[in-house]
């Protein structure tokens, strides 16, 4: 039985190995019966790196039938590094088995032969992941270095090296093209197309063009944005297909793309895109034309006028306004949307050309008031007389924003003669209308419209004739100071208190008689407004002011500002607020003193007056942040 189970049973692998049997794991190498005694002979003899079994390894590698005992003799070949391997090892690299190759590109590189690494190139493009990354590591070994052939790009893709890639510039295209048509390494996509979108090389246009079909989301994306990049003109189409991507990344990509193309040879298919029945296609066509000055492009944004789709001519009306074809610009005038309409005389308003006149003064006649408003507003640039007609209808706009508007820009551009006009507004019936024209009057020069402000003193609004008194404080008429000293008693606190102010600019004795009256104003902010007025008129306010300090129903703390405005005759009064029943005056009255001695203005006497009352200023006053105030104030 011993002798039977010796010359037919088959060899123990793991035995032999056990006890490092070389001669045993060589017969067992060339075992018929079972490859799987084989396979495993093979794996042990180059795990033991037997040296010997060189030969044997060689001949299961040329000879056996089973493709895994050739892998196996190719992997033990491997790590034994036999010299004579070599040939064997590159003759198997064409094994019909995927398993084998490999096995024979990772043995062709322990080997150390720096002539198998030419022999290795080719299968850097490798259908196999796995492949590919042997043949990579294998060429490694062998001292290969990547220089500015296709080969290098091939390298550079299976190491993942993509800026390396990109380096390469042209010479990488095909290489990276051959990846991106390869259905099986769509993993290695997205940084493929990145990468030919950095070398912008338009030879890569129809496999970027087929990207932006494909099923993923980020492959569609990336080809946008290569597409972009290269900015060939002939990826129009396809990119103006990629708008209705499903996702909106892809959308704003191929946005993105289209506004960077060169479109110098694009117009006849922006020409069709036009007339397409997608709307977004039309828009984006009239966006990219925008950016064209050119006659050509010119031509089709005036044909775009007339869409049906009122965004896309609202496009085309921005879009001739930054080719200035001010023409086109007056046809859109006659468009019936109003945003159109006023949108092109906004921007007619914005370019500097004669010709534009015409077309806003015809748009002051507009049914929609955004258009006539826009009109006006262009106007106002305009400084000719036919402008200035123009403007002085818009006195005339049955809405009474615009009525106000126009106003403003006469009285603004001193149109002299638009005063019978603006006097005629002071009339409306808006009030508002009537406070533009009286200020746009008040800017005409050379133009006396003291009649007409002595009127609207008295008129029905009190904004009105709050206004009219203001600004009757720059005349000095004796009907303009008496109409300010009647204007005293009107109804309304706030023409009260501005007529005090207008008098306080006045002067004179009426005027100071008034405010002296004013003081008793039921109203706290007339009545103060009047007490610090006061002390505009000099020395003669210090017995009223000092009414002032002394009187319960008197603003004591606007006596004291008044009372500063006088200087240093009001000092010896200040100095008796110090004993003040209110300590707000009294505080008031110590800082008042404080600043008018640090202001250097005084006589001797009254420096030595406020010197004696130190310490009681120092009670009241804030000496420091006065102090420190008056240095910051001063040159």
């Amino acid at each position: 039985m011993a002798i039977f189970d010796r010359w037919f049973k088959a060899p123990d692998v793991a035995q032999l190995k056990a006890d490092r049997n070389s001669s045993g794991l060589i017969k067992a190498l060339d075992y018929d019966p079972d490859a799987q005694v084989r396979r495993e002979a093979a794996r042990a003899l180059g795990e033991l790196h037997i040296r010997g079994a060189a030969d044997a390894l060689i001949k299961a590698l040329q000879e056996d039938i089973d493709a895994e005992v050739r892998r196996a003799a190719a992997a033990a070949i491997g790590r034994i590094r036999p010299a004579n391997a070599f040939f064997p090892c590159i003759t198997a690299l064409h094994d019909t088995d995927r398993g084998v190759q490999q096995a024979a590109v990772y043995a062709v590189g322990k080997l150390g032969n720096p002539k198998g690494a030419e022999l290795l190139l080719p299968f850097l493009q490798d259908e196999s992941w796995r492949t590919r990354k042997i043949a990579m590591k294998s060429i490694q070994r062998l001292g290969w270095q990547p220089d500015q052939s296709p080969d290098a790009a091939d390298y550079f893709i299976v190491g993942e090296q993509w800026s390396a890639c990109v380096g390469l510039a042209d010479t990488a295209v095909e290489p990276l093209i051959a990846v991106l048509t390869n259905a099986q390494r769509n993993d290695e996509h997205s940084r493929v197309i990145w990468c030919l979108g950095q070398i912008g090389n338009p030879a890569a246009l129809p496999p970027l063009e087929s990207a932006l079909r494909a099923e993923q989301t980020v492959i569609r994306r990336v080809a946008a944005e290569a597409l972009g990049r290269i900015g060939d003109g002939k990826a129009l189409t396809a990119l103006l297909e990629a708008l209705k991507d499903r996702n909106e990344a892809v959308q704003w990509a191929a946005r993105n793309a289209l506004m960077n193309l060169d479109l110098s040879s694009s117009f006849d298919q922006l020409a069709v895109t036009l007339q397409d029945e997608d709307p977004a296609l039309r828009l984006m066509a009239v966006e990219l034309l925008a950016q064209k000055d050119d006659m050509e492009a010119d031509y089709l944004l005036e044909a775009a006028l007339h869409d049906p789709d009122p965004r896309i001519r609202q496009q085309a009306v921005g879009a001739l306004g930054q080719l200035k074809n001010i023409d086109a610009l007056g046809e859109a005038l006659g468009d019936p949307e109003p945003a159109i309409r006023a949108m092109a005389v906004r921007i007619l308003g914005e370019i500097d050309d004669k010709r534009t006149t015409a077309y806003m003064t015809g748009a002051v006649g507009d049914d929609s008031m955004s258009v006539r408003q826009a009109a006006l507003t262009g106007l106002a640039t305009r400084h000719d007389e036919e402008a200035t007609a123009a403007i002085r209808r818009g006195l005339m706009d049955r809405d009474p924003r615009l009525r106000c508007l126009a106003a403003e820009i006469l009285g603004t551009r001193n149109a002299r003669q638009a005063a019978s006009d603006l006097t005629e507004m002071c009339q409306d019936r808006h009030p508002e209308v009537r406070r533009a024209a009286l200020l746009a009057l008040s800017q005409l020069e050379d133009v006396d419209f003291l009649p007409q402000l002595l009127a609207s003193c008295v008129d029905g609004d009190s904004q009105v004739r709050a206004m009219a008194v203001e600004l009757l404080a720059d005349r000095q008429e004796e009907e303009a100071t008496a109409a300010a000293v009647r204007a005293t008693s009107d109804e309304m606190a706030m023409v009260r208190e501005t007529a005090v102010r207008s008098l306080a600019r006045m002067g004179g004795e009426q005027a100071f008689a008034a405010i002296v009256q004013a003081r008793w104003d039921s109203d706290y902010r007339v009545s103060k407004t009047a007490v610090e007025s006061l002390g505009t008129f000099g020395d003669k306010s210090l017995p009223p002011l000092q009414e002032a300090l002394e009187k319960d129903n008197l603003p004591d703390q606007a006596a004291v500002q008044g009372l500063e405005q006088v200087g240093g005759a009001a000092v010896p009064i200040l100095i008796r607020a110090l004993a003040h029943d209110r300590l707000p005056t009294r505080r008031a009255a110590a800082n008042a003193l404080v600043r008018l001695y640090v202001g250097g203005e005084l006589e001797e006497q009254q420096i030595n007056l406020i010197e004696d009352v130190d310490e009681l200023i120092a009670n009241y006053a804030n000496v420091e942040i006065i102090y420190e105030s008056d240095i910051e104030e001063a040159p």
